[in-house]
C-alpha cells in the first residue's frame, strides 16, 4: 500500500532540502588555526626585490607567482613583503602553478586598522570570500583551508584590504593541512525542514483521518 500524499510530500521536502544544502556547499573554509602545516611549508622568495609588482617564490619546489597592487620590496628566502619607499600596496595575489596545496596562511600589519579580505579560488573554479577584522593593525595567522575529503585544492589566493594599505605581509605558508567539515546553516535548515515536514504529515493524518491509499 502506498500513501500517495505522504510520498509526494516527502519527495518535495527532500528535493527542497537537497537544493538548499547544495547551494551553500563550502569546501574551502576560513580558519585561524596555528596548526597550518605539518611540517611547516613556508614560502621562499627566489631573489631580493625592490620596487616590484611581480616576483617569484617557491614552496616545496612549486612555483608561486606573486603580483601586487602597488610596488613592494622583499628579501630573498622566507621574506617579508613591504611597500616600496614612499608608496603603499593594497593587494597581493599568490598563484601556485601546480595547484597541489590545500591550505594557506599569512600574517602582517595594516597601515591603519581596517578589514582584511581573502579571496580563494579552488581547483573547480569556485571562489570563496572571507573577511577578518583584527583588533589592531597587526594581524595573524589568518587564512583558508580545504575540508577533509573534499578533493579541493587552492588555485590562487588574493589578499586585499579596505585600509590605505599593508605595512607588511609575512609568514606566508602553503601546505597540505585540512579540517573536518562543520555543519553549516544550510545543513541545520535541511534538518529543520525535514522535521517540519514529518510533523506536518503527522498533523494532517491526525486531523483528517487516513489519506487516500492506492493498492
Amino acid at each position: 500500500m502506498i500513501n500517495s500524499r505522504a510520498l509526494l510530500a516527502a519527495a518535495l521536502i527532500s528535493a527542497a532540502a537537497l537544493s538548499f544544502n547544495s547551494a551553500a556547499r563550502a569546501d574551502i573554509v576560513q580558519s585561524y588555526s596555528t596548526n597550518w602545516q605539518t611540517p611547516i611549508t613556508s614560502w621562499n622568495v627566489d631573489i631580493q626585490n625592490k620596487g616590484q609588482t611581480s616576483f617569484d617564490a617557491h614552496v616545496e619546489g612549486e612555483l608561486i607567482k606573486v603580483t601586487t597592487v602597488g610596488a613592494v620590496n622583499t628579501g630573498s628566502g622566507n621574506a617579508t613583503v613591504t611597500p616600496d619607499k614612499g608608496t603603499t600596496f593594497t593587494s597581493i595575489t599568490f598563484d601556485p602553478t601546480d595547484g597541489k596545496f590545500t591550505s594557506f596562511s599569512f600574517q602582517g600589519q595594516l597601515d591603519i586598522l581596517g578589514t582584511i579580505h581573502v579571496q580563494v579560488q579552488d581547483n573547480m573554479g569556485n571562489i570563496f570570500d572571507f573577511t577578518n577584522v583584527p583588533a589592531h593593525s597587526m594581524f595573524g595567522p589568518f587564512g583558508a583551508v580545504a575540508v577533509t575529503d573534499s578533493l579541493q585544492t587552492i588555485n590562487w589566493v588574493k589578499v586585499y584590504s579596505d585600509s590605505p594599505g599593508f605595512n607588511s605581509i609575512k609568514d606566508v605558508d602553503f601546505g597540505h593541512y585540512t579540517v573536518a567539515a562543520v555543519p553549516e546553516a544550510s545543513t541545520w535548515a535541511m534538518m529543520i525542514l525535514g522535521f517540519a515536514g514529518v510533523g506536518f504529515l503527522a498533523y494532517r493524518r491526525r486531523g483528517h483521518g487516513p489519506a487516500l491509499r492506492l493498492a
